[in-house]
């Protein structure tokens, strides 16, 4: 299933939808996007996952639901010259840059 909308306008980037196939947030050689924490509002499901990697399949950021309801914050102040958000249950995940 691949129904994401991605914002890539403004801060924080807003991606709303569900996926479990590559849909891409940022890729570029010239200009690397520096992610400061990425919050998942709402994920409805315990257990659902939420995952970004870069274009050579390392994991960004990877979180599961811990209940239902249940919005998640993650520190990353790190760089990367891609960005791919691999898998999306549910919710909607903002990029802070």
């Amino acid at each position: 299933m691949a129904d994401t909308t991605v914002q890539v306008m403004g801060n924080p980037i807003r991606i709303t939808g569900t996926t479990d196939v590559d849909s891409e947030v940022w890729d570029s050689d010239q200009t690397l996007m520096h992610i400061k924490h990425i919050y998942w509002f709402n994920p409805t499901t315990a257990g659902h996952l939420c995952t970004l990697k870069d274009r050579d399949g390392k994991f960004i950021a990877e979180l599961r639901a811990e209940g239902n309801n249940q919005s998640e914050r993650l520190d990353i102040g790190a760089a990367f010259n891609s960005v791919y958000l691999t898998d999306l249950d549910s919710g909607t995940l903002y990029i802070y840059q």
